[in-house]
């Protein structure tokens, strides 16, 4: 079975792409960049990553945001593939 990190704010969402993804994927969420970042090392086990690109910044990584993270990912492992998506503007304020 592959191995999915799903890196996204939004634990609902995280919840339904787990369960849609559940047959195919193990799947590991992580809810935020410094919990994503303190793994970092570990992260060789996934066969794949999805990123949300719009993410609130670390607590103590203050400039680390989406981009940063996909840098970082390519950087320490070039040949595993990155999705990414973003929720950014898809919700209007009434």
């Amino acid at each position: 079975m592959y191995k999915l990190a799903i890196l996204d704010d939004d634990e609902h969402w995280c919840r339904i792409v787990q369960r849609f993804l559940k047959q195919q994927y193990d799947v590991a969420i992580y809810k935020s960049v410094s919990s994503f970042l303190w793994e970092l090392d570990e992260l060789n086990q996934y066969d794949i990553f999805l990123v949300d690109f719009v993410l609130p910044t670390a607590r103590y990584e203050l400039n680390t945001d989406g981009m940063e993270i996909v840098t970082a990912l390519k950087r320490r492992l070039p040949r595993s593939p990155v999705v990414i998506h973003s929720r950014h503007g898809l919700h209007e304020q009434k």
